[in-house]
């Protein structure tokens, strides 16, 4: 009799931990699964968030058929989004060009010893396109755009403007007015995992300037009479200080401004800014 009643006991036993076994399991299995669940979507938000990233794209641009009047198009495209674009657009990671932070610029040179630091680049959100080509098949782009240009920055001088002698130290405003400037590059369409971009390479440069003025705070430790005199001169005879100045300014203008337009073309793929391009590659390539 005790052993029917220890077997029974043994039996009840192993099917109470069976149970329980099972019961664990199933609780594994459900965590597993919700795992797995909270990876996917996961997965999935990573890969809606990556294609609203690739796809969006302003309102205020317009695709263009690049079998029509494709250069104009662009153009009076470019003229409308200039405003937006050099005030950043942060949905495409395009960040704002106005103002821009210089690296230090140093002229030593012809008896004059300048050096900008923590200078500040502004005014070029009031950019004014002037010119504008593009050649898909030649690989070819330029444009042209005329800007007025204010330089903030502390300075140190000592030396000569011509025969003027001239030192200071303190904070200075240069103001250039009517730079134009020009750009060629070639564009090339590259084919990534999301499709294919534009992208501009190996941009070369060249600007006019039509005047430039200089105040320097602090100038003969504020001797006013002195300072007059330094000033009238220097804005007289500008061009000997943007000879050096000009070119690490317009330097960073034409740096910043492909750099800029790359990190669009990078965010936007080709059909969604242009039509017809395939149809003109495979036009090409027949003829």
């Amino acid at each position: 009799m005790n052993f029917k009643i220890t077997l029974c006991l043994l039996l009840a036993a192993l099917c109470f931990v069976s149970a329980e076994d099972k019961k664990e399991e199933k609780n594994d299995e459900k965590k597993e699964e919700k795992q797995e669940q909270n990876k996917d979507e996961k997965k999935d938000e990573k890969t809606e968030e990556k294609k609203n990233i690739t796809t969006y794209i302003p309102d205020y641009i317009t695709p263009c058929d690049v079998m029509k009047d494709f250069d104009s198009c662009v153009k009076k495209q470019i003229e409308i989004s200039l405003p937006h674009f050099t005030k950043g657009i942060p949905e495409l990671g395009v960040p704002s060009i106005d103002p821009v932070d210089l690296d230090n610029i140093k002229i030593d040179g012809n008896g004059l010893k300048l050096l900008f630091t923590e200078a500040k680049m502004l005014g070029l959100s009031s950019a004014k396109l002037s010119d504008f080509k593009i050649n898909l098949l030649e690989e070819k782009f330029s444009l042209s755009f005329r800007v007025n240009i204010t330089v903030a920055a502390k300075y140190v001088v000592d030396g000569q403007i011509l025969i003027l002698p001239i030192k200071g130290k303190g904070d200075a405003v240069v103001k250039a007015r009517n730079i134009e400037v020009f750009i060629k590059s070639k564009v090339n369409v590259m084919n990534e995992s999301d499709g294919q971009h534009l992208k501009l390479n190996t941009p070369s440069y060249t600007y006019k300037i039509e005047k430039t003025t200089f105040k320097f705070q602090n100038l003969f430790n504020g001797n006013k009479q002195l300072s007059d005199a330094t000033h009238q001169f220097a804005n007289e005879n500008w061009k000997q200080i943007m000879d050096d100045l000009a070119p690490p300014a317009v330097k960073q203008i034409v740096r910043t401004t492909i750099r800029n337009i790359n990190k669009f073309f990078a965010k936007v793929t080709v059909p969604q800014i242009m039509i017809g391009y395939d149809e003109l590659r495979r036009s090409n390539s027949t003829n």
